[in-house]
């Protein structure tokens, strides 16, 4: 799951990711990067993504909402920490992955945002991106 995730916020260009916590996360998204660009339904994503973390991460309970046109269409929770393994030690992380993206996917333009929260349920990372799907 965590996969989609983020071949979504990026599915070789760079996707313009804002950190909408303004560098106060624990974590932050560095780049993402995909091809084809945009993606197209139908079709695998090539996806890397290089992330760094601030401060260990031991817990990472998150949402990834995918909105059109400002309205939520899609909504996933999941555990970050099941997908890389935490704890995760302050530092710099990358992730290569492979991402159908279905043939039934309308084409447009998509805006996504992912909010996860440690244990405290204190927000360490936020991120907004728009995507276009071919």
């Amino acid at each position: 799951m965590f996969g989609i995730l983020l071949a979504l916020f990026a599915c070789t260009q760079s996707i313009n990711v804002v950190d909408c916590l303004n560098g106060a996360g624990s974590m932050h998204l560095v780049s993402i990067k995909i091809d084809p660009e945009p993606p197209v339904h139908g079709q695998d994503c090539q996806a890397s993504v290089e992330f760094a973390a601030t401060k260990q991460l031991t817990t990472a309970q998150c949402q990834l909402i995918v909105k059109k046109v400002k309205i939520p269409i899609y909504r996933m929770n999941f555990d970050m920490c099941k997908a890389l393994g935490c704890p995760l030690q302050p530092g710099n992380y990358g992730k290569n992955l492979t991402i159908p993206i279905p043939s039934y996917t309308p084409t447009g333009k998509y805006d996504l945002e992912i909010h996860c929260n440690n244990e405290n349920k204190r927000e360490i990372i936020c991120a907004k991106a728009p995507v276009q799907i071919a």
